[in-house]
């Protein structure tokens, strides 16, 4: 009897085991889903998607598009003496929507969906940057950006391609037809040619300044 009793304890406690280790698995690709489901989003679908999960404790300005931006180096964001207390509790995956002619910032974060801060930002005006291409090019364009043109460029958005761009064909587009000069210079820096949007491709939303579709480089360049 004492066996008996030992090893149906043993099958139960088997079985209790064999269900967490189910829910936790299932939890698990639940999440990679999500997030994975998340990063399939374009820029104006995640901006709507945020601007639904705020709206229910914040009233957002009516008539004034947003302009995204992901933090990815809050360090550095807390070293803006202008806006250190905008920014003081910000950490890398926030992300901020820009209200220009209301003259807003919201600090968000998305996996919590908790509202960091509200309010006016000081900052002086830069050029934006709506920059299409592969992640991995456009990672080579923003590394650039920042390293040549921080004090006169930010990126506003970016986006894939809607359709392959040629090899080696970055082109800068003026979208204002205002910025000449700096269209040029990012040309010479990215290694391609001030010129229209390329076939196929989506123009820059509203309020961007230059628009850069990044193309791959030439296979052994």
């Amino acid at each position: 009897m004492a066996k008996k009793k030992v090893k149906k304890i043993v099958l139960i406690a088997l079985n209790v085991l064999v269900i967490i280790g189910l829910g936790f698995t299932s939890g698990f690709y639940f999440v990679k889903y999500r997030n994975e489901k998340n990063n399939n989003l374009t820029t104006d679908q995640r901006i709507a998607k945020y601007e639904k999960e705020i709206s229910k404790s914040y009233t957002l300005p009516t008539g004034d598009k947003a302009t995204l931006a992901d933090v990815k180096s809050a360090d550095e964001l807390k070293k803006d003496e202008a806006n250190k207390d905008f920014f003081k509790d910000v950490v890398d995956g926030d992300i901020l929507l820009i209200y220009t002619n209301s003259k807003l910032g919201i600090l968000y974060r998305p996996d919590t969906k908790k509202i960091i801060k509200t309010g006016p930002l000081a900052y002086k005006q830069q050029l934006t940057a709506y920059i299409v291409g592969a992640k991995s090019d456009r990672d080579v364009v923003i590394a650039a950006l920042k390293q040549a043109f921080a004090n006169d460029i930010s990126t506003a958005t970016e986006a894939d391609p809607k359709a392959q761009l040629t090899a080696g064909a970055t082109v800068i587009v003026d979208v204002t037809g205002k910025n000449a000069d700096l269209a040029k210079r990012l040309a010479t820096e990215l290694k391609g040619t001030v010129g229209n949007v390329p076939e196929g491709q989506d123009r820059a939303p509203e309020g961007v300044g230059v628009a850069i579709y990044a193309a791959p480089p030439v296979a052994g360049i």
